[in-house]
């Protein structure tokens, strides 16, 4: 029992690494199925997946199963990847579509792990919100520096951009005149950077939340989390990300009434309450002439009408293809259609996938893999919702899941790119670990 124990321990330090690691984007580069070699057409070989793998096959190692999650749960999952898997059959580029229904699998399989793993010991749950913490701290600091420098911090080898004055395609921000980086961490683009910074974000009001105590450890967990707050706020800045600036409004606003309505958490959420307001009184007055300037939606903005044009042509694909073009085909099936070209979109770096993980899952799976995918989030959230906002843990766990699917409606990265499918695949599995199903 001591020997089993010991390996499930080796999983857990396993998936711990795998979370600080999320926005590391080491990877190699091993085979395109199109001219232009992207992360959307090509296999490569993530650092991350070493770790992901390594863990699923320790944990299959020991026997393990998943008692924990409810049975209509693991149907659900498993009808689900099935329907990708079929998807494969009508891709236009069927090797590609199978490599992408391969990864599906790992993501879902990582789910059902850290569900089971967090169920067994809900301590888990918190040595993951220091590492995504800390790790956050880190991506803050370096898109920070991005920003102040306009160019990359050499961290190539962590996955990130070369960046400089002159490289093409970069999101820039125009500000009195001069152009800024928007920072992107060791990330591919400001907005999965966010989305992290984000999540991270809720790992701090966790820490904060549950350091009740005035013992010399607690104090000094409140003053962690109060610095990392800063620094993640200064981070979401600098990303010039507004999906990324209203998901954070929005579950900030989901904790802090969770807080208010429980009497034991009540105190400590009025402290977190004045840390935000005094962080954002501060960051205002300092970043005002970089925030302001951004936070509207200008008429007729090229990013606004693009998001647009993306997702009729994600439309107009489900309604030609209701089966699915194949997972991953998406984007190689418009442009042999012309669907982009028939729209004005005749450059190939303005070919990108929908901007919609909803549609772009209908596009690629079909009617039935949106709708496996829409019931396996109605199962988690309506069937077991009671359980999860009992405690902090469970709200924290449904507002990492919410980052995720908020930036879905206007971005296609937790889908299709690892980091994204990292961060909604393990909010999946912390939604599943703090659940109580018995």
């Amino acid at each position: 029992m001591n020997f089993l124990r010991g390996y499930e321990n080796n999983v857990r330090a396993l998936l711990i690494c795998l979370t600080f690691a999320i926005p590391f984007g080491t990877k190699k580069f091993l085979y395109s199925f199109a001219p232009v070699v992207d992360e959307y057409h090509a296999i490569f070989l993530y650092g991350t997946d070493i770790l992901l793998l390594v863990s699923l096959v320790l944990f299959f190692f020991l026997g393990q199963r998943f008692y924990s999650i409810p049975p209509t749960i693991k149907k659900v999952s498993l009808a689900f990847w099935i329907f990708a898997v079929l998807s494969v059959v009508f891709a236009l580029t069927p090797w590609l579509a199978a490599y992408r229904v391969l990864r599906l699998g790992l993501y879902i399989l990582l789910a059902l792990v850290a569900g089971t793993l967090i169920h067994r010991d809900q301590k888990f749950f918190r040595w993951i919100c220091f590492s995504i913490s800390a790790s956050a701290i880190f991506q803050a600091f370096i898109g920070f520096s991005q920003f102040l420098y306009g160019k990359s911090v050499g961290l190539r080898l962590l996955g990130e951009s070369v960046i400089n004055a002159t490289t093409p395609n970069v999101g820039r921000m125009t500000l009195e005149g001069e152009k800024y980086l928007r920072a992107i961490g060791t990330m591919s683009h400001a907005n999965i950077f966010a989305a992290f910074l984000v999540i991270g974000l809720l790992c701090f009001f966790y820490l904060y939340l549950t350091s009740k105590g005035w013992g010399a450890k607690h104090i000094a967990l409140r003053i962690y989390s109060v610095l990392g707050i800063f620094a993640v706020c200064i981070g979401l800045i600098v990303s010039f990300s507004r999906s990324g600036w209203i998901t954070a409004s929005l579950v900030t606003l989901l904790v802090l009434v969770w807080g208010f309505f429980h009497k034991e958490y009540r105190r400590p959420t009025l402290g977190l309450l004045f840390v935000l307001l005094t962080t954002t009184y501060l960051l205002l007055t300092i970043f005002s002439w970089a925030i302001i300037p951004r936070a509207g939606f200008a008429p007729g903005e090229g990013s606004v009408n693009d998001r647009i044009t993306y997702n009729k042509i994600g439309a107009e694909l489900i309604l030609k293809y209701p089966w699915g073009v194949g997972i991953g085909d998406q984007e190689l099936t418009s442009v042999q259609e012309g669907l982009y070209q028939a729209r004005g979109l005749t450059h190939d770096w303005l070919w990108q996938p929908v901007h919609n993980i909803y549609i772009l899952i209908a596009s690629e799976t079909g009617i039935q893999g949106i709708l496996a995918f829409l019931a396996l989030l109605g199962l988690m959230l309506f069937r077991y919702g009671k359980n999860l906002l009992r405690g902090p843990e469970g709200a924290i766990a449904l507002g990492m899941l919410a980052v995720s699917l908020l930036f879905g409606l206007v971005d296609h990265f937790p889908w299709d790119l690892p980091a994204g499918q990292l961060m909604l695949w393990l909010s999946v599995g912390l939604v599943l670990g703090i659940t109580d199903n018995k």
